[in-house]
């Protein structure tokens, strides 16, 4: 076969080998036992498949320089391919994730079973919800799917609606008046 052929492919393996070492590394990150995240951490774990893949390229930049300047250019190239690639994507995906902000819609939100998860995120992040009496929460937002009265305060209840995924827009009432605005997953129910 011709050299060039091969290094070309011996370039693609060993860019293969290093986004799957990143999308493994990424896997691992995304997998935990927490049962649930607050807004804040959901921003970060946007983010960070990103900065995983911009040190994944920057590393396979580094090694096709190595090899560019040796006058290997078909494997220099070649190295580089899958990770520029999955650094596009990745961050293609980022902006979408962190661009979350989707206005209220009060006929969309209550004809839909699933809540859009945007519109909780855009709620939750102006906070328009807090300081909110029972009533005004229910006429903006129409019946709850689930309701929580724990028995340790009877001062609090938790109204919930649900969301995709087994995410729950909750909104935690204190003395019937929003007192916090949440987006968790639904089997952390009393966790603070």
């Amino acid at each position: 076969m011709n050299k060039k052929i091969i290094k070309c492919l011996v370039g693609l393996a060993i860019s293969l080998l290093t986004t799957s070492v990143l999308l493994l590394g990424i896997t691992f990150f995304y997998f935990s036992f927490s049962q649930g995240d607050k807004l804040q951490m959901l921003e970060v774990k946007a983010i960070v498949p990103t900065i995983f893949c911009s040190l994944v390229f920057m590393f396979s930049l580094v090694l096709g320089l190595k090899y560019w300047r040796t006058n290997q250019k078909y494997l220099a190239i070649s190295i580089n391919i899958l990770p520029f690639l999955t650094l596009c994507f990745i961050s293609f995906q980022t902006i979408n994730n962190l661009n979350y902000f989707t206005p209220f819609n009060r006929v969309e939100w209550n004809k839909s079973e699933f809540k859009d998860m945007n519109t909780a995120f855009t709620l939750l992040k102006n906070e328009e919800l807090i300081g909110k009496s029972r009533k005004e929460v229910l006429s903006q937002l129409g019946n709850y799917s689930m309701r929580y009265d724990p028995k340790k305060n009877n001062d609090l209840e938790i109204l919930c609606y649900k969301m995709e995924n087994n995410w729950e827009f909750r909104i935690y009432l204190e003395g019937k008046i929003v007192r916090e605005v949440k987006v968790k997953k639904s089997y952390d129910l009393f966790e603070n």
